[in-house]
């Protein structure tokens, strides 16, 4: 099997490889199995005349198939991808600036947006790209987090928290200070 060098750290790319590895393995397994099943099913189902339709149960047996081989194909990538995302998480955290991008870059391309719908890996892409001074690629990432709402847009547009929001006047809301005296304490 080809490895993923995308990380710098052995242990990040043995993490991505045996996860690759397992789902690789369990997705071509299913393939293989699937192909000569519903073939035999095929066979046995199938009307003789070559005029005749398929029936209606061979057809919800073959989307049925489909579907028994691309559920774990995806959750396969879910689980690459949330391990793409804690490495990313911690090489931020310690300023590992291109390890950082090494494992958060994956991310980025179009075909697998998807798979931050929230917006922090392009969060913390974007800060991995600050830290290493390409300002550009940084803006980039931000702007595909403002357009999410959540957590990730409000730290890219600046807002604390979501207790500070705004009032209906534009006004920032504050918590109001008690109106009762402060009571001593021994």
């Amino acid at each position: 099997m080809p490895q993923l060098n995308i990380v710098s750290d052995p242990q990040a790319e043995k993490i991505l490889n045996r996860i690759a590895f397992r789902y690789g393995i369990l997705v071509f397994a299913l393939l293989i199995a699937d192909t000569f099943l519903l073939s035999y099913a095929n066979a046995l189902l199938q009307p003789k005349t070559l005029g005749v339709l398929m029936k209606p149960s061979l057809i919800l047996l073959n989307f049925a198939s489909i579907l028994v081989v691309l559920i774990p194909f995806y959750f396969g990538i879910y689980k690459l991808f949330s391990a793409r995302l804690a490495i990313g998480r911690e090489r931020v955290q310690s300023r590992s600036w291109n390890q950082a991008v090494a494992a958060l870059e994956p991310f980025d391309t179009w075909t697998q947006r998807f798979l931050d719908s929230s917006g922090e890996a392009h969060f913390l892409l974007a800060q991995a790209y600050t830290g290493l001074g390409d300002k550009a690629k940084a803006e980039a990432a931000r702007k595909f987090v403002r357009r999410r709402k959540g957590v990730w847009a409000n730290r890219v547009n600046g807002v604390k928290s979501a207790a500070n929001t705004l009032g209906p006047e534009g006004q920032e809301i504050r918590p109001r200070p008690s109106k009762s005296k402060p009571r001593r304490r021994f």
